[in-house]
């Protein structure tokens, strides 16, 4: 199982490198996500599940257009963990502690 690509956002290399485990054979992973912390991946799984890891700038306002477009298109959701904005120091302090699933995403408490 897995998938073919993911697109890696997360400000922690430690995050970032149990996604590897989640491709499919020949399955890409593409880093946009510029983290302090070093990634580490298992050369066994790279060589075997025939992965591939790059990295990419997150491109233009025009690629972020079409980026949408597409998801639209193809009803692409995000994966996000989603907390009011009364919270957002912890999830600040989430996001720091690598802790965050995804992308924390505040929303304006309910009134």
């Amino acid at each position: 199982g897995g998938t073919d690509a993911i697109l890696a956002t997360a400000p922690s290399g430690k995050a970032m490198s149990g996604l590897v485990n989640g491709l499919a054979v020949r399955g890409k992973l593409l880093v946009i996500g510029i983290a302090a912390d070093p990634m580490e991946v298992s050369t066994g799984s790279l060589v075997f599940g025939m992965h591939t890891i790059s990295g990419s700038t997150t491109g233009s306002v025009q690629d972020e257009q079409e980026t949408i477009a597409f998801s639209t298109l193809e009803n692409v959701e995000p994966m996000v963990e989603i907390m009011s904005l009364s919270k957002a120091r912890e999830a600040y302090d989430r996001m720091m502690d690598a802790k965050a699933r995804f992308r924390v995403v505040l929303v304006p408490d309910a009134s």
